[in-house]
C-alpha cells in the first residue's frame, strides 16, 4: 500500500469503548479534584497550626526576655521608656557634679593676676 492509500482507509471506531474511556477519565479527574481539595484543606490547617505554634513561641520568648530584663534592671521589652535608672545612680551623679563644681571654685589655678601676687 502506498501512503495515500493508508490515509484514505479508516478503521472502524468502537464508540462505546471511547465513551467508557471518557467516563473512566472523568471519574479519575473528579477523584484528583477531590484529593486536591483535601490537600489544600490540609495545607490550610497546617498553616493555621504553624501560626498558632509561632504565636505561642513568641509569647514564651517575650516572657523569658522580660524576666531577663527584670533581672538586669532593664525595662520591659514592650515598654517604650529608656533603660532603668536607679535613684542611687541619680544621687551619685548629683553628688559628683556638686563636688566637681566645688573643687573648681576652691582651686581656680593660676589666673592672669596670679603671677603679680607672687612678686
Amino acid at each position: 500500500m502506498s501512503t495515500t492509500e493508508q490515509k484514505n482507509t479508516t478503521e472502524p471506531v468502537d464508540k462505546e469503548a471511547i465513551r467508557e474511556l471518557i467516563n473512566e477519565l472523568e471519574h479519575k479527574l473528579d477523584a484528583l479534584y477531590t484529593l486536591s481539595d483535601e490537600v489544600n484543606r490540609g495545607i490550610l490547617e497546617s498553616k493555621d497550626a504553624l501560626e498558632s505554634v509561632r504565636e505561642k513561641r513568641v509569647k514564651v520568648l517575650r516572657a523569658r526576655l522580660d524576666r531577663i530584663f527584670q533581672q538586669w534592671n532593664i525595662g520591659s521589652l514592650t515598654s517604650n521608656h529608656h533603660p532603668y535608672v536607679t535613684s542611687e545612680l541619680c544621687a551619685f551623679d548629683a553628688e559628683y557634679s556638686f563636688r566637681s563644681t566645688q573643687n573648681q571654685s576652691q582651686n581656680p589655678g593660676p589666673g592672669p593676676g596670679s603671677s603679680q601676687a607672687q612678686t
